[in-house]
């Protein structure tokens, strides 16, 4: 798998990742549960094209909303998205991601946990070309394909064995007092470089 050949989109992306990742303050297991969300659509859609912020946010909401039971408003997902979308178009992403994936948005920790690893291990430095990988249980209607199709490795290698699973939810860590009383002016919302 080489590289976009437009590597502006490409760079406005992963900045668009990161104020996203920054300024919504989840808990770190919020973006890998967002990337294993795109991973069950890309699965379901191969051929698919669509737009990056769109679908990296849409499911951020949902990975979050999933993990962390969130409570934030709709002017809090617009100050996150650094004010890419109007209230309506995102829940319009939202509703329509859950359509997509057959409402099929649920984590157990070993999901994610093999999940984490393998996006580090295949993902975790620069290359110029990613290697192809497989994964291993997406999640629970789509593992009965994956160990049909035998997937069990990454470039040949076993995927590591996962931590084993913690009793009760996923953590939440964010303060929900603190979050509201963040301000919705950023320095980079000013910039120009978008």
């Amino acid at each position: 798998m080489a590289m976009p050949n437009d590597p502006s989109a490409s760079k406005n992306l992963v900045s668009f990742i990161g104020i996203l990742i920054r300024r919504a303050a989840m808990d770190p297991s919020v973006p890998y549960a967002a990337l294993l969300l795109l991973q069950r659509l890309k699965y379901r859609y191969p051929t698919a094209r669509a737009i990056g912020q769109h679908l990296y946010f849409a499911a951020f909401m949902l990975a979050s909303k999933m993990l962390c039971d969130t409570d934030l408003t709709v002017q809090s997902w617009l100050y996150s998205s650094q004010w890419s979308f109007t209230g309506s178009h995102l829940l319009k992403m939202e509703r329509e991601l859950c359509q997509y994936l057959y409402w099929d948005l649920t984590f157990d920790f070993d999901t994610l946990s093999n999940f984490q690893l393998v996006v580090r291990n295949v993902y975790g430095r620069d290359r110029d070309i990613y290697p192809a990988y497989s994964l291993i249980k997406l999640s629970p209607r789509l593992d009965v394909v994956s160990r049909q199709r035998g997937v069990a490795a990454v470039n040949g290698q076993p995927l590591p064995q996962p931590v084993p699973a913690r009793s009760g939810s996923a953590p939440c860590p964010v303060n929900r007092k603190e979050k509201s009383n963040h301000s919705h002016s950023d320095p980079e919302s000013h910039s120009t470089n978008k």
